[in-house]
Formats: C-alpha cells, sequence, structure tokens
C-alpha cells in the first residue's frame, strides 16, 4: 500500500469559549487529517516540525497505518506552534494569536521530503 504524506503544522490549542473553562488540545492540518486518514485505513504520514513540547506524539498516538518517520522534533528550548483562539457565543471566532515555534522549520523539511520522492 502507498503512504500519504500530509504536510501541515501540529499545534498545541488554546480553546476559548464563553462560559466554559479554556481547554488545550491537539490542532493542526497535519495532524487532524493524518487521523482521519489513518482510521479510514490508509498509510499516512505527517510531514511536520515540532518542538521538545511534543516529543512524546508519536508514542501518545501510536495507531495503525499512522508513520511517524516524517516527523521532526527539535531539541529544547524549542516549542511546536501554539494557537490561543477564543470564540463567541455563536460559534465565531474573535481572536487567535499565534505562535508558529518549531513549524517556522516546516518549509525546509517538507522541500525535503518532495525532493525525496521527485
Amino acid at each position: 500500500m502507498q503512504r500519504i504524506a500530509v504536510i501541515g503544522n501540529i499545534s498545541r490549542d488554546l480553546i476559548r469559549r464563553p462560559g466554559r473553562e479554556a481547554c488545550e488540545q491537539l490542532g493542526g492540518a497535519a495532524l487532524h487529517m493524518a487521523l482521519a486518514a489513518a482510521r479510514a485505513g490508509h498509510r499516512v504520514a505527517p510531514v511536520a516540525v515540532v518542538g521538545a513540547d511534543l516529543a512524546q506524539l508519536p508514542t501518545v498516538l501510536a495507531l495503525q497505518n499512522l508513520d511517524w518517520s516524517t516527523l521532526t522534533t527539535l531539541p529544547a528550548p524549542s516549542a511546536s506552534a501554539a494557537f490561543d483562539i477564543t470564540y463567541d457565543p455563536q460559534g465565531h471566532v474573535t481572536t487567535c494569536h499565534s505562535t508558529y515555534g518549531a513549524s517556522g522549520h516546516l518549509t525546509r523539511q517538507a522541500l525535503a521530503h518532495v525532493g525525496v520522492l521527485l
């Protein structure tokens, strides 16, 4: 079976909604698209860069069909991308603050990965 590469970020998100306690969750297109594809039975690899704060991600999210070999983890004190998102009562985003952290190295990694495939 051929492997699908999903290029994007993996982030730590802080979500704020009115009347609820703020919650932290994992975010990023590379993570969520890869998880969906793996759960659908496809062999998939997220091409992403994370900081030391998410170094254990491959151990925590060890799923069949999910190949973490294309994930790059930068050493401490590097931190992963982070988003602080506030929603209004209707569910619309009112503010979004971002810190790209380790994802600033994603372009170089993605180009290297694509170069291997060409």
